[in-house]
């Protein structure tokens, strides 16, 4: 947030009040969603945990695990286990 303030010529928190009222989120929760988006598209295509850690800049596995449980309720295992039984149940549905 800082480098695009200081290149449009703008404060940090003139930025971040802006993104805030244009967005209706803080610009931390808009990155984490991104973050959270990014690492489930990279583990269902099978990626290993802690290459998505490292591909989104985290320092550890561990600590992309903590954040990744934080916001969705689940480590990325559990939360990929429950969208393959989704998957399943819904090409059951299909069928």
């Amino acid at each position: 947030m800082a480098d695009w303030a200081n290149e449009v010529g703008a404060t940090t928190r003139t930025l971040t009040r802006l993104f805030r009222s244009e967005t209706g989120i803080s610009f931390i929760q808009w990155r984490e969603q991104v973050r959270i988006v990014s690492a489930i598209l990279g583990l269902s295509t099978g990626e290993r945990v802690s290459q998505v850690a490292e591909e989104l800049g985290y320092a550890s596995q561990g600590a992309f695990t903590v954040m990744f449980k934080r916001v969705t309720g689940k480590s990325p295992r559990e939360y990929l286990n429950d969208l393959s039984r989704s998957q399943i149940k819904l090409s059951c549905m299909e069928e």
